[in-house]
């Protein structure tokens, strides 16, 4: 029984940290005047995550925390 309930403990905790193991980055995307840019794809270097920006130029995206960091890129194509 002791055996049965050391190993719930043991799965429930890691379920526990691999829901925790994920991290926000949110920001602002902003011309060299202050105003918003709508639409800039934003995507973490190296992985297919990514987002877009709204109408006032704000991104979130929810990452899973794989021990290294990575590097937002910004893509902005205009006309």
């Amino acid at each position: 029984m002791k055996r049965i309930l050391l190993l719930s403990f043991v799965f429930i905790t890691t379920l526990l940290f691999g829901v925790m193991a994920q991290r926000t980055v949110s920001g602002k995307i902003t011309d060299d005047t202050g105003d918003p840019l709508p639409g800039v794809n934003v995507v973490i270097k190296g992985t297919t995550t990514g987002t877009q920006t709204d109408l006032d130029g704000n991104y979130r995206l929810t990452l899973a925390d794989a021990g290294g960091g990575g590097n937002p890129c910004l893509f902005l194509c205009g006309f």
